[in-house]
């Protein structure tokens, strides 16, 4: 049998691998330690997953999937610790090179809202859109561009007056609440609240809360020629020139600022000098009259003082001709206010008609030609000028704002003499000397222009506007709107809000949007469906809209003005934003799927708290907006008397059988329909009946 040839094996072949490792004789040398090997893929496709192949990892399509014609998909897979934490700390790095500290927040909320599905979606979708500069960047619509930019709008409307009316309608921004102090905005800041155990048991484990009020210190004086005053030339009230020089002092720094009646460089002249030009002594004791109430936050004997000051100046009211004098028209003003603060509100509208009535007389408003107004008799002197000028337009400011909280009407027309802003008068040397702070002029003269425009409502309101359609009214009251949004358009920029805002510009801003609010709060009632304002683009352009754009600015305006401004809250003037946005919360309270209003309700009965403590009428305007709030469901009996409580503590230096009589309107909405019955002194009576009730009823109980 022949054996069977067979061909002969050969040796395997060179590999890539192991050519590239033979050396030039062709002899394959040893293996290298760094000899290059496929990378190893950590990520794989799903497809290669799926069939368990090996993938190269490569994007958008791995080779596998390019040679079978697969559809190549990556899924997220969990990366190490490590690596996150890298990437994350690269993320923030980058943000907070190009956005603030409060704008990289927001960044890292909006992304946690993302879901675990859509995220690697969203992620994949932005980088296979291959933006490679800001040319490529898609252009969007301008109205959808400023939506991403400004805040958050609750409606339309109000994105619109944002964006075409930023002065007036600044955007508003959320509140960063781990950044606000809200010990000083929730509770009040002249009481101390400390646990004790009781004194009946103290092994019992039971503990009382202890209360006690704190006082403020007693700031630098901010002029020092007060430093000279001698008061006993201008009253007969035991004090000290030290404290009276102080209590001035305070004056200047807050209510002055806000509501000027006399040119304050004039009135120290003649304060200082003991002359009666500009200075007098009815002027000097109704004036502490009013100021002292306030500094009662800061001394516990300036509350006495007060009313021994507003005594006395009652007696120095002359009769007769002595009367028609510019220091008398201020005078009368102070006593106004300051019977106001002490709740006798019978004696603050009989100082208030008293003093327009000699305005009038002597020609600084309420006269219909120049002929007649003060201008006639001031010539040319300067310093009457720049006096009367004050008084003429401070009193009609505090008229005006009088007249907002009552729904009277005192003064028809205007002053016809010239704003301080308008006077072109040189300063003199020696008021370039003082330390005064000299009034901001921009701040008065942009009030007496708002004012002007709040009143010619008034009048409107008065001479039958309210007995007209609704259509018509609505159009007087776009018109009038159309007048405030130009009146804050023409703002200069130093009356801009910010940061570094005096409290006299935000109180100017807080009477804009409380008489924006008034304009249309008669329209709430009616349906939106018949009301839309026709010069604006959006079709939510309504007296709703408007009225709730104001409201949230208020609303924002209380918590800065009471976080910045601690002197100014205790002036009895800051309690019109109180009451307007006391009124619009407990109005939300029926909504639960909103919280915020209970925010903003504990910070006006704080503020409310605190001004109890330097003004009597303080009392009768919490319990009626406590009553309020309790009809509305905002607040229990139970916490209504807890804030009943701690009030006492602040008001425990006022006499007990002294009568409180607060006629000003309380309840805005109820006063639209019924003004008897939204008035202080009727809530307040309601709300001690409801607590006599309640009362009743747990004797009953018992």
């Amino acid at each position: 049998m022949m054996a069977t040839s067979h061909r002969p094996l050969l040796p395997k072949g060179l590999s890539y691998q192991d050519r590239n490792d033979t050396d030039q004789t062709g002899v394959l040398s040893r293996p290298r330690a760094n000899a290059r090997r496929p990378p190893n893929t950590t990520t794989a496709c799903n497809v290669c997953r799926r069939r368990k192949t090996k993938c190269d990892g490569r994007q958008p399509v791995c080779s596998s999937c390019l040679k079978y014609g697969a559809v190549c998909a990556y899924s997220a897979r969990r990366r190490p610790l490590q690596t996150l934490e890298a990437d994350r700390d690269e993320i923030l790095l980058q943000l907070s090179r190009t956005l603030s500290r409060d704008n990289v927040a927001e960044v890292l909320k909006l992304l946690r809202t993302f879901s675990a599905d859509t995220a690697p979606e969203l992620l994949e979708t932005l980088g296979t859109l291959g933006w490679e500069s800001s040319g490529d960047f898609p252009m969007l619509s301008e109205h959808c561009l400023l939506r991403g930019l400004l805040a958050p709008a609750c409606n339309d409307l109000e994105f619109e007056l944002m964006v075409r009316h930023p002065i007036s309608f600044p955007p508003l921004f959320p509140l960063q609440v781990a950044s606000l102090s809200l010990k000083s905005l929730l509770r009040p800041s002249r009481i101390s609240a400390t646990q004790q155990p009781c004194d009946s048991n103290k092994s019992s484990g039971q503990w009382q809360t202890q209360v006690t009020t704190l006082r403020y210190p007693t700031r630098a004086l901010v002029d020092h020629r007060l430093l000279k005053l001698e008061m006993k030339n201008w009253t007969e009230v035991p004090i000290s020139n030290e404290l009276a020089a102080h209590i001035i002092s305070f004056y200047i720094e807050t209510d002055y600022q806000t509501l000027p009646f006399f040119e304050l460089d004039l009135f120290i002249k003649d304060l200082i000098s003991n002359r009666p030009h500009f200075c007098s002594r009815l002027l000097v004791n109704a004036l502490f009259s009013w100021t002292c109430q306030a500094y009662t936050a800061i001394s516990s004997e300036a509350y006495l003082l007060g009313q021994a000051f507003f005594k006395q100046a009652q007696q120095l009211i002359p009769d007769g001709p002595d009367l028609i004098t510019l220091t008398a028209v201020s005078a009368l003003q102070f006593l106004c206010i300051a019977a106001a603060g002490y709740g006798q509100d019978h004696l603050a509208h009989h100082f208030l008609r008293q003093s327009v009535a000699i305005g009038k007389r002597m020609g600084l408003f309420g006269v219909s030609s120049e002929v007649e107004s003060a201008g006639t008799w001031l010539g040319s002197w300067e310093d009457w000028n720049k006096n009367a000028s004050y008084t003429a337009w401070g009193v009609y400011n505090w008229v005006s704002l009088f007249c907002l909280r009552y729904h009277t009407s005192e003064i028809d027309v205007p002053p016809k003499i010239p704003m301080p802003g308008s006077l072109d008068l040189k300063p003199e040397t020696e008021s370039l000397e003082t330390t005064t702070p000299s009034t901001d002029v921009e701040v008065f003269t942009a009030c007496c222009k708002l004012w002007v425009i709040s009143n010619d409502v008034t009048q409107k309101y008065r001479h039958g506007y309210s007995t007209q359609s609704p259509s018509q009214q609505l159009q007087v009251a776009e018109q009038t709107f159309r007048r405030l949004l130009a009146w804050g358009d023409a703002l200069p920029l130093s009356l801009v809000r910010r940061d570094q805002s005096t409290h006299a510009v935000i109180m100017m801003h807080i009477y804009y949007h409380a008489i924006v609010a008034d304009l249309f709060r008669h329209f709430l009632p009616i349906s939106d469906d018949h009301l839309r304002l026709r010069s604006f683009s959006t079709l939510q352009a309504t007296p709703r809209a408007i009225y709730t754009a104001s409201i949230n600015q208020l609303k924002r305006l209380l918590v800065f003005f009471r976080l910045s401004f601690k002197m100014a809250s205790l002036s009895i003037l800051s309690q019109t934003v109180l009451i307007y946005v006391f009124n619009a919360v407990v109005r939300e309270a029926h909504r639960s799927d909103q919280l915020e209003w209970h925010f903003y309700l504990q910070v006006c009965l704080a503020a409310l708290e605190d001004l109890y403590g330097c003004y009597r009428e303080s009392w009768s305007v919490t319990r009626g907006l406590l009553c309020i709030a309790m009809e509305r469901g905002a607040i229990t009996r139970r916490k209504a008397e807890q804030i009943a409580s701690e009030m006492m503590v602040l008001g425990d230096h006022y006499s007990t059988c002294a009568e409180v009589d607060t006629r000003s309107m309380i309840d805005l909405d109820l006063a639209v329909i019924n003004p008897a019955a939204a008035r202080v002194s009727s809530l307040a009576s309601k709300y001690e009946e409801q607590m006599l009730e309640k009362r009743s009823e747990a004797g009953v109980d018992a």
